[in-house]
């Protein structure tokens, strides 16, 4: 691991807010085609500057000079996010998929513009084919999951751990909070792809991280998704590329908090 000591130091100077939250949820269903056209734009001129060593603060400096430090917190099934959390300053669109807009949390929609408008100028086309989504859907695409894990012989316990591998359970899904892209293709396969190979050198560049890469299922709780990157901003995102942690080893904490779970596991078990 590179750069450990280093991001040991910096966790120290970040507040996390890690508290539970009500059920609800989000989508993952796998895409059908996908449509280039990306259509919005930040909601003002500033232009983002993508990480030069030059540009952000060395991990012996304060945290006051860490760029987007709000970005830096943990969901997962342990640490859900608040009750009834929405982004503070709203959503804004950042392209369109099959039609329909694609949205991410207003602070950071900037960001994830200027990294779509830089890959086309390498003659990339990413698509960003799930953003923000709402509760409600999460919840749809976990019952279905579900069942059809119920259909092909599982038992309700192995139904739910194998669903939850998979798919977020609501209100526990980086989706909801408006800072996580599936881009282009939700296969594994589209890590032989142009464009997750462009990802992969830049996307750090402009403050995201892949969320949940190879061989970090046990840490992370979620298969390997190389479709899935998460807005950390980009001191952070420049030292997660650098120490190739996964979130949760840079953050290096959990509140442990499983409730929400469990309440949902609940549900379906008395169905």
């Amino acid at each position: 691991m590179k750069g450990i000591i280093g991001v040991i130091g910096v966790i120290s100077a970040t507040a996390m807010v890690l508290i539970s939250i009500s059920l609800s949820a989000l989508n993952h269903g796998k895409p059908q085609s996908v449509s280039p056209e990306i259509t919005a734009r930040p909601q003002d001129s500033r232009k983002i500057q993508p990480f030069t060593p030059e540009s952000t603060a060395s991990p012996q400096e304060t945290h006051a000079t860490i760029d987007n430090e709000w970005a830096l917190w943990l969901i997962n099934a342990n640490n859900p996010m608040p009750l009834g959390y929405a982004p503070p300053e709203g959503l804004t669109q950042i392209g369109t998929y099959n039609g329909d807009s694609r949205n991410f949390d207003s602070r950071a929609a900037e960001y994830a513009i200027s990294m779509i408008n830089a890959a086309r100028n390498d003659g990339v086309t990413l698509i960003p084919v799930s953003s923000h989504r709402s509760m409600e859907r999460q919840t749809i695409n976990f019952e279905n999951f579900y069942n059809n894990a119920l259909e092909r012989g599982f038992s309700h316990d192995e139904a739910f751990e194998y669903t939850m591998s998979q798919i977020a359970v609501p209100g526990t899904s980086e989706h909801n909070a408006g800072l996580a892209i599936d881009f282009n293709l939700i296969e594994e396969w589209f890590d032989q792809t142009d464009e997750f190979r462009w990802l992969t050198d830049n996307a750090h560049k402009f403050g995201f991280i892949l969320r949940y890469p190879k061989g970090a299922t046990h840490i992370t709780g979620v298969i390997y998704e190389p479709w899935h990157f998460r807005f950390v901003g980009l001191y952070h995102a420049e030292k997660i590329y650098n120490s190739d942690l996964t979130l949760e080893e840079y953050i290096g904490e959990c509140s442990g908090d499983n409730t929400v779970v469990a309440a949902f596991k609940q549900q379906f078990s008395l169905r």
